[in-house]
């Protein structure tokens, strides 16, 4: 849901991926987003449920902001956001961590019984859905929109001129000290491990973080096993933001070489043309849908 927010606003009127409008800056969107919770605080309200607004602050927005709509293409676009962030994927992953780590939701959902939880989840749900509703944004167009922009993104990182180039770019990643056939393999390997670290797992899969698992008993028990269990979901929190500062160098490291392989191969140059060519079709294709799309945005 949050990262759907992140998403939303700021584009009106485009038809072109090229020519869209400049996108709100983090202190816009964070603007716009603290509103949003608390037009989702009073829909709670009305419904007789507490509700802790909790906006994402201008730091969430700056890191998901840099990551484009896939890190492949954009991480040479931007050098020196790569030279510190690497493809920025584990910057944005920490933005998201410090932001809805501590969710403060989360105790006023646990404080409920059963049927309780189950009308507090649904009406969250209708109160989202009002509210994205009102400000205009129409979830299947983007759905929709989203799905073409991930074919595009397919379709950029396996033309033909690309692939010709792969092999030499992985032999000169190879010399580096990194196995990857391809760019898109890159990318996952970075995320994958991101998500065990958020997991407190080691790349086999074994869990080296605190247990969260609910206890069952008396009415006494279960209270103190509930500030119990609050404690070791922050303790995993914690750890999992310090376990992706210390990743981070790697993602970087990665990132550098990865740059450097591009441009010795000649295929920061060719991701730039098979980019260009495929995006100008893209926007004569689908030219009724990007205006759609990025005014209902607007």
């Amino acid at each position: 849901m949050a990262l759907a927010m992140a998403a939303c606003g700021g584009y009106s009127g485009a038809a072109s991926l090229s020519d869209r409008p400049t996108p709100p800056s983090p202190e816009e969107s964070a603007a716009a987003d603290a509103l949003r919770e608390r037009r989702i605080r009073q829909c709670m309200e009305e419904a007789g449920f507490r509700y802790i607004e909790h906006p994402l602050t201008p730091g969430f927005y700056q890191a998901h902001k840099m990551v484009g709509r896939n890190v492949s293409l954009t991480v040479q676009e931007n050098t020196e956001y790569a030279l510190r962030y690497g493809y920025g994927w584990t910057e944005q992953v920490i933005a998201a961590q410090l932001q809805f780590g501590p969710d403060p939701n989360t105790d006023v959902y646990l404080s409920l019984d059963e049927a309780s939880q189950i009308r507090y989840g649904s009406t969250m749900d209708e109160c989202w859905g009002k509210t994205m509703e009102e400000e205009g944004f129409n979830e299947h167009l983007n759905e929709i929109l989203g799905r073409k922009l991930d074919e595009l993104d397919g379709h950029i990182l396996n033309h033909h001129k690309v692939m010709t180039l792969l092999p030499d770019w992985s032999d000169c990643m190879r010399e580096q000290g990194y196995t990857y056939r391809t760019l898109a393999d890159l990318v996952e390997d970075i995320k994958q491990r991101t998500n065990y670290i958020i997991k407190g797992e080691d790349e086999h899969g074994h869990h080296h973080g605190p247990d969260t698992h609910t206890h069952v008993g008396s009415d006494a028990d279960n209270q103190d096993h509930a500030l119990g269990d609050a404690i070791l979901r922050e303790r995993a929190w914690r750890g999992a933001v310090e376990r992706l500062r210390e990743f981070q160098p790697e993602e970087t490291a990665i990132a550098v070489a990865d740059l450097e392989c591009r441009e010795r191969t000649g295929l920061i140059t060719v991701l730039v043309q098979a980019r260009e060519e495929l995006e100008a079709e893209f926007d004569r294709d689908n030219a009724s849908l990007l205006a759609e799309a990025y005014d209902e945005r607007g």
